[in-house]
């Protein structure tokens, strides 16, 4: 099952002058391909790979087979067998190059290569090493027979001359453009295409767009960050305008001796384009120039004479994972969080908390003889089944399906009538390879998400299992029991019981790993030692004070029971808000100077039979330990 918070990152907006360029985790990786002319096992990225022997044509070209380019960069290739033509993809860039045709096309333009690529006489395609090399923004060395082909992680990017040679650029689904900053290099760009960073030698330009909140005012944010902007430097423009189509913008510009930093954000009634630019060493040249760019950004529908940097096709989005070897297309507004090794989470950025809220969340796990696709298929149904109201919950069957060859394993799990969460989610499992994938597509009762359209999308390859290793799912044996033991009192808790506040002498808090259940433990030692009936009467004084409280329902008052010897008063309660419903059962119990309360609390849709004997069970081994002093 998948517990997910409510995500705020489309409104987390860091809106401060000196924001860090985009934290989201880049690609650290390293591209490395050399050898010696005549060499037929090339090194590369630290592997030897024997190819068919790489040549000198015309007047220095150096062909290598495709293959060393597919090996080193991860492009994505595509053949059509009629025409001769091959389309290499990477990010940021498309090359597409015939057999024998010297005219290659990079993106919006063409180039002519020196030497054509050609068959060689078993087959092999023979490609340009330096112009497709250089073109995804990797150096090229040469020296005395020796070819080396280097790209650092700090060299990834592709310099925007090579994207296009158009006078603008922009983004159809944000609605933006501005004149090309050619001599930059787009050193990022988020997959929901949101953060945008341009580099250079001096220059630092970052890009970052986030939905409007409906409560956002710019002109008190200019004065936020104008105060805020005085005490990195001297501040050299502080302006509050408006452009043609009467949207508010500002500009902030702060210099010191080393850097000259501009700061101007643009709203609109679907956005905010927030820049943050840095020119180091004094470079006027440089200022000059990028200036002269920012300055003719512009919020609008993009023209044909526009260089397009969106993605996005028919609504989707298309992501490709080098390290887990899958891609998928998803919807446009979403965006992309990579949790863990072996986890990606995709979610739909909304403007409002009140928006219909989806996601799509991944988990590769190590295949084995009792956790493959279909027995934790099986496995995951049943205990959602466990654990959920029927009355609101309606879980289908495991279902076997052929989604593009691969068989899979799905259930759907649908939601309705509680206050909290109508939705609907569909869990589906495959193998492949040596693990097993894990797609679970959840939407609100009023999102849409074409879970379908998704899955039609998903290609995967096997990960090498001697390189990826073993992946566990994250998930606790029920039959696990751990004994917690302070000086006041000790108690047997479920391994499927994560402890939210750890246990001390004063308490505990424990929350269910399926459902939405809570054990609260709270202790005092102030008073005094109680016979059974203070502290019934004490009981019994809360209860009438809490049913007093708007929203609450006693439904059941105060009674007595026994757990290990001792005596606990008991009671039940109902909490009605617009939002929830949360069933409530609390227990007192006094001991040597000792108090303890005990809450057991569960929202309506994990209000079962299952849980309440969980409940008790666990609050059968609660013992107070507490010896007092002399």
């Amino acid at each position: 099952m998948k517990k997910i918070l409510a995500l705020l990152l489309c409104l987390a907006m860091s809106f401060s002058l000196i924001a860090s360029f985009a934290e989201e985790e880049k690609d650290t990786s390293k591209i490395e391909i050399s050898f010696k002319v005549g060499d037929s096992t090339l090194l590369i990225n630290g592997k030897e790979v024997t190819v068919e022997t790489p040549y000198i044509a015309g007047e220095g070209t150096t062909l290598v087979p495709l293959r060393v380019i597919t090996e080193a960069f991860g492009a994505e290739v595509l053949w059509e067998g009629e025409t001769k033509t091959i389309t290499l993809n990477y990010p940021d860039v498309t090359i597409i190059l015939q057999i024998d045709n010297r005219i290659a096309k990079v993106n919006d333009h063409t180039e002519e290569l020196p030497v054509a690529p050609t068959l060689s006489a078993s087959g092999v395609t023979m490609v340009p090493l330096r112009f497709i090399s250089e073109t995804f923004g990797a150096e090229v060395g040469y020296n005395e027979g020796a070819i080396t082909v280097t790209k650092s992680a700090d060299d990834f990017g592709t310099t925007v001359s090579v994207l296009t040679q158009k006078e603008k650029i922009g983004d159809s689904y944000y609605g933006w453009t501005m004149n090309t900053p050619k001599n930059l290099t787009l050193s990022y760009k988020s997959f929901d295409g949101r953060e945008l960073v341009f580099s250079g030698d001096t220059t630092e330009v970052e890009l970052d767009i986030y939905d409007n909140p409906e409560d956002f005012s710019i002109e008190s944010d200019f004065i936020d960050i104008k105060s805020s902007a005085s005490s990195m430097g001297a501040l050299v423009r502080a302006d509050l305008l408006k452009d043609e189509n009467g949207n508010t913008y500002y500009i902030i510009q702060v210099k010191d001796s080393e850097s000259f930093i501009d700061a101007r954000r643009y709203s609109t009634e679907d956005f905010v384009y927030s820049f943050f630019t840095e020119v180091t060493g004094n470079d006027a040249t440089a200022k000059e120039s990028i200036l002269s760019i920012l300055d003719s950004f512009k919020a609008e529908e993009l023209t044909d004479a526009v260089y397009d940097l969106s993605e996005v096709k028919d609504g989707m989005r298309k992501y490709t994972d080098e390290d887990l070897k899958f891609s998928l297309s998803l919807p446009a507004n979403y965006s992309v969080e990579e949790s863990s090794v072996n986890e990606r989470f995709f979610y739909a950025l909304t403007k409002t908390d009140d928006d219909p809220y989806s996601y799509v969340n991944l988990f590769i796990s190590s295949k084995t003889d009792k956790a493959n696709a279909k027995t934790l298929a099986e496995n995951d149904c049943e205990t959602r089944a466990k654990y959920y109201n029927k009355e609101f919950s309606t879980i289908s069957s495991v279902s076997e399906k052929e989604i593009n060859g691969t068989v899979c394993y799905i259930y759907t799990h649908e939601i309705k009538g509680t206050k909290s969460d109508n939705s609907l989610t569909t869990d589906v499992f495959f193998d492949k390879g040596e693990y097993v994938y894990n797609f679970c597509f959840y939407r609100d009762e009023d999102a849409v998400l074409d879970v379908d359209a998704i899955l039609a999308t998903i290609k995967a390859e096997e990960l090498d299992a001697n390189a990826t290793g073993t992946l566990l799912r994250n998930e606790n044996d029920p039959g696990i029991i751990i004994p917690v033991k302070n000086s006041y009192w000790s108690m047997q808790i479920p391994a499927i019981w994560n402890a939210v506040i750890s246990p001390s002498t004063s308490g505990a808090i424990y929350s269910h790993a399926y459902c939405d259940a809570i054990i609260s433990i709270v202790g005092s030692t102030g008073d005094g030692r109680l016979t059974d009936s203070q502290l019934e009467s004490l009981t019994r004084k809360a209860v009438r004070e809490l049913s007093a409280e708007e929203g609450v329902t006693i439904t059941e008052n105060v009674k007595s029971i026994k757990f290990n010897g001792n005596k606990y008063f008991t009671y039940s309660y109902i909490t009605e808000s617009d939002d929830s419903t949360l069933y409530t059962t609390g227990y007192t119990v006094h001991k040597d100077g000792v108090t303890f309360i005990i809450f057991t609390a569960t929202d309506e849709l994990s209000h079962t039979e299952q849980i309440e004997k969980e409940f008790e069970s666990i609050i059968k081994t609660f013992r107070i330990e507490y010896e007092e002093e002399d």
